[in-house]
């Protein structure tokens, strides 16, 4: 799914985070803080979405943590701004990406429960990533972002340059782990392989149907190794940020 940015647009979360999840075509208002009915609404609007999201699950998906998606909303609607709006000062955007999932108690594995309810989200974190490297590749945002993807390899599956992920929380739930490699089946990103897990969940995913990924059973078949290089950002996507 695409994103589309615009800064001509009602000063509202909840009608970007419609947009988003409707059609990817986002537009996002001047940066202010939400309120805390606007917060709730937000809330409201993840627990229904998740209910839907929920029923295309091929396997039974985690329960939803609603303070662990809520914060990756957040984090993806200021990112969004951060792109706009680009006379945000740099120590803004660098302070407000490394706000960590409060979810997460004294720097712990992110469980199952918070990597399905971060990815309702984060899902369109490669998008934004791919518009936002066409600024620049140390720009703060840019390298917010690919933290983010670091930390949330479920979510950024398709993005390159991310080496040594920890994947733990994602290969040893069911439901999680076929959607893992359901997308880097779908995105032929080869780079994935360099993990076992990733590997067999692959494998298992493939089962008797290996022409459905030409790129990736050749890279299986070198022991499941690729180089860095071998995976690219989905096209870039024409937009018009504020300078």
């Amino acid at each position: 799914m695409s994103i589309d940015l615009d800064d001509d647009a009602p000063k509202n979360m909840t009608v970007w985070l419609a947009a988003l999840v409707d059609s990817g075509h986002v537009h996002v208002p001047l940066p202010a803080a939400v309120l805390p009915d606007e917060l709730r609404a937000v809330r409201q609007m993840i627990v229904q979405m998740e209910q839907v999201w929920r029923l295309d699950m091929p396997l039974e998906p985690p329960d939803l943590d609603l303070d662990a998606a809520t914060w990756a909303a957040g984090m993806l609607y200021r990112a969004c701004q951060f792109f706009v709006f680009r006379e945000i000062g740099e120590d803004a955007v660098r302070k407000t990406l490394e706000e960590k999932c409060p979810s997460l108690k004294g720097g712990t594995t992110a469980s199952p429960e918070i990597v399905y309810s971060v990815d309702l989200l984060f899902r369109f974190l490669p998008d934004l990533i791919a518009l936002a490297r066409g600024i620049a590749q140390n720009d703060p945002l840019v390298v917010g972002l690919m933290d983010l993807a670091r930390d949330w390899p479920m979510s950024s599956v398709g993005v390159r340059g991310l080496l040594e992920l920890d994947i733990e929380g994602i290969v040893e739930h069911p439901a999680l782990r076929r959607m893992y490699a359901d997308r880097i089946i779908e995105r032929a990103d080869v780079s994935r392989l360099s993990n076992d897990d990733a590997v067999e969940a692959v494998r298992e995913a493939l089962g008797d149907h290996p022409g459905l990924a030409p790129a990736l059973v050749s890279a299986l078949s070198q022991d499941g190794h690729a180089p860095d290089n071998a995976t690219h950002d989905r096209p870039p996507i024409e937009s018009h940020p504020s300078h």
